[in-house]
């Protein structure tokens, strides 16, 4: 077991190091950094039951969810196996119902600017999905799946240890077993979740254009950058 947890905290500890990495690029472009703190502005516009309501409420017309659903699933069905489980990894997180709405909200407010011919279709993706991701909190199935394997670990330990002090192999052999598939889950979901989602947010095409669209959403984000003392010569929101 002590080779178990050194190989989770050398994996852990690489990741770290790759999301402090990304952490540093994004915040370096305000652009970026405005995109991935709009995630926590969705989060807390859900975070109470009139919040979620409001946006649970709201219809997305038939012929517009299928455009959505099209956007959203494009890159799985035009991209190979190995991609196709990248597409697993992103977006098991929140559901289709929640990207269209988030999507519906984004495309809103670019028809208040009258400039969604200047967001591509890839960009519209990663922003949905980044709001819809950051948003599902509690609601999101692998949130509850991370809770019931973190659970599910803590009482394998006083299992595991009552089964090796028994000296049988039958039933400690089976016990690390699933004790490293419980810590392997719990690694897939709790640990690389800001890697993974600072990654996609470089892949954004129209910068300006995404920020922008944040900001009217969720208003300026130029007071919390003045909190966290960063000071961003350029505001692609023109404040």
């Amino acid at each position: 077991m002590p080779g178990l947890y050194g190989l989770a905290f050398t994996s852990a500890m690489l990741y770290v190091q790759q999301a402090v990495a990304y952490t540093e690029m994004v915040m370096d472009d305000k652009r970026l950094h405005i995109i991935d703190r709009a995630g926590d502005h969705a989060a807390a516009a859900l975070d109470s039951p009139d919040g979620q309501e409001s946006f649970t409420s709201l219809t997305v017309e038939p012929g517009l969810a299928q455009v959505l659903k099209h956007i959203r699933e494009e890159d799985y069905y035009s991209s190979g196996i190995a991609s196709k489980l990248a597409w697993w990894d992103r977006h098991l997180w929140s559901s289709q119902a929640s990207f269209d709405r988030w999507a519906l909200f984004l495309l809103n407010s670019l028809d208040e600017k009258q400039s969604i011919v200047a967001l591509p279709h890839q960009d519209l993706e990663i922003c949905a999905t980044h709001l819809a991701n950051r948003s599902s909190g509690r609601a999101s199935p692998l949130e509850q799946i991370s809770s019931a394997v973190g659970w599910s670990m803590g009482f394998s330990i006083s299992l595991a240890m009552l089964a090796r002090w028994s000296g049988r192999r039958a039933l400690y052999l089976p016990m690390n077993g699933l004790q490293r598939l419980l810590l392997g889950a719990w690694m897939y979901v709790e640990v690389p979740v800001t890697f993974r989602e600072l990654w996609y947010l470089r892949r954004i095409r129209e910068k300006d254009v995404a920020a922008q669209m944040m900001v009217d959403l969720f208003g300026s984000f130029d007071e919390e950058f003045e909190e966290l003392g960063i000071d961003y010569d350029a505001s692609p929101d023109g404040s």
